[in-house]
Parts: C-alpha cells; structure tokens; sequence
C-alpha cells in the first residue's frame, strides 16, 4: 500500500518536468528572434537602448506603436494629444540644420523628459552640407556635391571630410548628454538616402560610406552606446532609386524603415521586410496616417509609424487621427511598457 502514493508522486513529477519542458521551448521559439538578432547589434549598446529593440522586436506582429515628429522650433507642442486624447509612444525631432542650431540643446531637454515621462525617441538630423556656412539654412540640405567632391568628403584627411567631421562631432555632443541621461535614442540620420533631394542621396556606394564613417566614429569614437540605427529609405517612386544598393549592411543597421508619403502598398511592405531580413521595420515617416485596421491583416510587421510635424492635421480629419489612437492594436504612450527600462508606468 506505501508504494502507490510513491508510484503517483513520480508520476506527477514527471509530468511536471515534461510541462515545464514544453514551457521552455516555448520561450525559447518566441524570443528565437532576438536571439539569432543579439549578434548583429553593437555589442556595448546600453541596457536601456537593447532593451528598447527587444521591445520592438516582440511587438512586430502584435501591435503598432503611434508616433509623432515635431519641429526642434516647437518640441513643445502635443497636437495628437490634444486632438485624440492620448499621446504618441513615440516622439521624434530633429537637430536640423545649422540656421537654427541654436534650438537644439532644447531639443535634448524635451527628449530627455520624454523619455522620462514613458514616451520612446527618434531624432533625425538634416544636416547642411558641411562646407556650407550655417545661413544657407535649408537650402544646403537640398544641395548638391559632384561626385568628386563627395569622394573627398567620405574620405579620411581631405578638408570636406574635415569639415564634415566638425558638424557630427557637435551633434555627436548632444547624443552624449542623451547617453549620461540614460535615454537610448531611435537614432535615424541620413534618410531617404536614395533619393537625390539631399545632398548624401542618391549614390548608392558613397552614401554608404558616409553612414560607415559615421558609425564608426559614433560607435568606436565616441563610444555612443545609446543609439539604435535606424536606416531608412524613400518610398519608391518616380523620383526615388531601388532602395537594396543604399542598404549599409546588418553591422551597421538596427531597424529599417521606409518614408511613406504615397499609398500604403502592399509592394512597399514586402520589399522592406524581405530587406530587413528579420530585424524590425518602421514607418519612419508618413505624411496620412495610416488605416491600422489594414496594417494589421496586410502588414502586421510595421513595428511603429511617425507622422511628420504638422501634416497630422493638414492630411487627417481629427475623427482618422482619433480613430487611429484609440484602435486596439495601436500603443500610445499611455499603454507602452518596455520591460527591464526605467520609464513611467514600466518596472
């Protein structure tokens, strides 16, 4: 009689063993991309900034991230909020151009309180060209070098390339505040790369040895371990090249994204995601937003949108962008939780 208790215990531990078994597998096949991805990121990137790209990449698929660009002239303003009731989950801004430099240490301040208050951050960087002087404004970040001269530029000891090296090393400043805040940055410079409406488009091979110089001297240089790279590319167009010869590589690259200021086609979506080669995609701008309930049959993988500045109101009736935020599969800032990241509302 004293051996059947003992006959069913054994019984109900290997039961508990095979469940438990099962349960690993489990977890091991859902985070399996992750995984394999560890290898193709900088492996000194900080706690926050790695824990931030997992995120991503477990939400692709589930959900959408809502995010908002505004102008470095006014990183105040909260138009999605004031119009849907709730916040973006992703804000972004610009360091711009050298005309309005001054207007970039407040760029930096409203990022750090972003972040500190729950939201993810982008920041992009139109930059002039290099040897332009800073009243240029805008017009410099529509210029043009010849193909000599941008030779000259991306090559190490020429005057371009000195000159360009002063303009990213001041930026590179800035990014060092955001790093000793502890704020990883969605970090997105040089895009719509194949294209010839900024002066790094439209070369495939020197466009990449600008973003290589600039990663290295990012990542090696100034040891900015913050920062997640986000490539991104126009989308095609009459106007625009294939985007495959602009890609810089899965060493240098963290998310891709597409600028999306046409339909949402189908074609757009495919042709990124067979890039991107399992790391997370973005909608890295949009000038309509986009319809979540069809990115969510067609295009699931889209990991986060960004309307650009104040086209959220001129392309979108207040009841799209209402409708947008408060669709079930769209994460605003009140329902972001990044695990392991000290942020509001997160553990």
């Amino acid at each position: 009689m004293k051996e059947v208790p003992c006959l069913f215990t054994m019984k109900l531990k290997k039961v508990a063993m095979l469940l438990l078994t099962l349960c690993l597998l489990a977890v091991s096949f859902s985070y399996k991309s992750v995984t394999l991805a560890d290898t193709r990121w900088n492996p000194n990137m900080t706690k926050e900034a790695r824990n931030v790209l997992k995120y991503l990449y477990t939400i692709s698929g589930k959900n959408i991230l809502a995010g908002q660009h505004y102008y470095s002239v006014e990183p105040n303003a909260n138009w999605a909020q004031e119009i849907s009731g709730k916040a973006p989950a992703v804000w972004g801004n610009d360091f711009s151009w050298d005309e309005v430099a001054s207007y970039r240490q407040g760029v930096v301040d409203k990022a750090i309180e972003m972040w500190n208050s729950g939201s993810l951050v982008t920041l992009s960087f139109h930059q002039n060209k290099p040897n332009d002087p800073p009243e240029t404004g805008w017009s410099s970040v529509q210029g043009w070098y010849t193909e000599e001269e941008m030779q000259q530029l991306v090559t190490p000891g020429t005057e371009l390339y000195n000159q360009w090296l002063v303009k990213v090393d001041a930026i590179a400043g800035y990014l060092k505040q955001l790093q000793d805040a502890g704020v990883p940055v969605l970090w997105r410079p040089y895009h719509e790369n194949n294209a010839s409406w900024f002066w790094w488009g439209g070369r495939a091979d020197l466009f990449k040895k600008l973003w290589a110089n600039m990663y290295d001297r990012y990542t090696n240089h100034f040891k900015l371990n913050n920062l997640i790279w986000v490539w991104s590319a126009a989308n095609p167009n009459d106007w625009s090249l294939p985007m495959e010869p602009f890609y810089p590589g899965d060493d240098k690259v963290d998310i891709l994204g597409m600028d999306i200021y046409d339909p949402y086609k189908q074609s757009f979506y495919d042709g990124l995601l067979k890039l991107a080669n399992g790391k997370p995609i973005v909608i890295s701008e949009c000038g309509n937003l986009p319809d979540i309930d069809f990115l969510k049959q067609n295009q699931p993988k889209w990991a986060y949108f960004l309307e650009w500045g104040n086209l959220l109101m001129q392309n979108n009736t207040e009841e799209q962008i209402t409708a947008v935020y408060s669709n079930p599969y769209t994460i605003t800032k009140e329902t972001l939780k990044v695990p392991a990241v000290n942020m509001k509302g997160n553990p």
